[in-house]
Formats: structure tokens, sequence, C-alpha cells
């Protein structure tokens, strides 16, 4: 029987490709009836990733809406996937890039796997710190030290690029602030406005790849030395925060260049 693949499973195996990481696609395991998406042979260990695609939902909402249960339905299934491999390392992997209504940004993952209440530092309310968040979280979470173990990170699968009218925009601000000017709420988005009808500049265009949330409740870690492409982020915990704690090669050096794009850009 021929399946076809998602466009999020074949997005994920052209980044397996470029980065030259070995894999197999819903193999037979004998003795077991569930078949993850992915194999991958780390060193003497078996890696298992289940790949989940958001759609648009119907009806379309109409009205405010919490972005968090369908992240969270994810996260169950792929427990129910992993329920038969709870001897290895496993891991989600999240895309969506065709509807609005299913947000895979780094802060809603999140919640909806740690809490739904969190406290987010920098909050850049009345000063603009160019550093990585550093989050805490409260309440209710998909993963926790009793629920879903097995899952030993969610991996957000990105189209990504640079924005080089954004990171252009935040650069002003930043060195307007260390000149002493009071940076107000909504300055950016002025700025923003004011230059709309300037051409479209882009840095690395059409980027794939991936950043690596660490559920932190694992029974088995995620491996540390997978998903390390040079555009790549892996977050996890850092003290009593939950943080950046490293990027890709690429991003450094957009970090380091004479006109540096922000954190919250990378």
């Amino acid at each position: 029987m021929t399946t076809t693949k998602t466009h999020s499973e074949l997005l994920l195996e052209e980044y397996f490709v470029r980065l030259k990481i070995q894999f197999q696609y819903e193999p037979e395991v004998p003795g077991k009836k569930k078949r993850p998406d992915f194999l991958i042979k780390h060193g003497n260990a078996e890696v298992w990733l289940e790949v989940k695609e958001f759609e648009a939902p119907a009806p379309m909402p109409t009205s405010p809406f919490d972005p968090l249960p369908p992240i969270i339905e994810k996260i169950d299934q792929a427990r129910k996937k992993f329920k038969e491999f709870k001897s290895c390392a496993c891991g989600l992997v999240l895309h969506s890039c065709t509807s609005v209504y299913r947000n895979t940004c780094l802060d809603v993952v999140l919640a909806a796997m740690l809490g739904g209440n969190s406290v987010c530092e920098p909050l850049s309310i009345d000063y603009i710190e160019d550093a990585p968040y550093r989050f805490r979280f409260f309440g209710n979470s998909a993963l926790s030290h009793d629920r879903n173990t097995t899952i030993g990170a969610v991996v957000i699968l990105q189209h990504w690029q640079v924005n080089e009218l954004w990171v252009d925009v935040r650069n002003e601000l930043l060195n307007r602030q260390a000149k002493g000017e009071k940076i107000l709420p909504g300055a950016d988005l002025q700025l923003l406005a004011e230059r709309q009808d300037e051409p479209i500049q882009v840095t690395y265009p059409n980027t794939t790849r991936c950043v690596v949330l660490e559920n932190p409740h694992a029974h088995i870690a995620f491996p540390r030395d997978l998903f390390n492409g040079p555009f790549d982020q892996r977050w996890g915990i850092n003290g009593d925060d939950y943080t950046l704690l490293w990027m890709g090669s690429e991003l450094h050096k957009l970090r380091q260049r004479s006109k540096p794009v922000p954190f919250m850009y990378l």
C-alpha cells in the first residue's frame, strides 16, 4: 500500500537530506502495531518522530479563540503513537503554514506543552531588551512529570527567513533608546507603517529549519546532537528559566554582522 506523504513530511525529509541524516519512513517493527512516521538510527539508539500538520479549522473562528487546544490534541495523538516505544527517544514534529488560525509560534507551543499561564521576559513594554526570551510556566500542561513523559521534545518545523525591514526598524528603536529616547509601545508598528512602500528584502528566503523544545519531564532525553542545522534552535531549562540553549552557526553570523538581527527575529 502506497502512502501519500504530507507537505510537512516531505519538508522534513528535505531537511534530513540537507543535513545528511539517515532516516526510515514508517518502518514496520515486529511485535508492534503502531508505526510512527520516521525512525532515525542514532548511534546505538533509535529516535522516533511523529509529524503532525495543521490545517485550517472548519468552521473558521469569528471571535477570539484559544490557540492551545489544537496543539494539545496533537500531543495526545503523538502519545498514542509512541505508546509502544517508551524505551526510545521520541519527538513530536509540528508544522503549520496554511492557516493563520493554527499558530506554531514558540510561545504558543510552549504554553500548550508546559502550562497555559506564563511569565515571559524581556517584556519590552517600556524598555527594549535584545535578548532571548525567558519563560516560566504555571497551570495545566500537556507535558508534566506524570503525563506524556515519552515525548522527549516537540520540534517546530518552520519556513523561515529574515525580513530586513523588520530588522532595520528594530535596530533603529534600539539605537534611539541607547541615546536616551523613551520608546513607547507600538513604536515599531508606527515605523513599519511609515516605510510600508519600501521594497521587501529578505535574507535566506524560504529556509526550512527546526526549533527543538525539550520536554524537561521526559524519561528519555531527546538527543542534543540531532537537529543541529545552521539555522536551528534548541530551547530548554537553564536554571529557573526555560530559554534558548543553542542556535546554529548561521544565526550566530546574523548576530555578528554590522546590522545584527535582533533575537526576536532569529
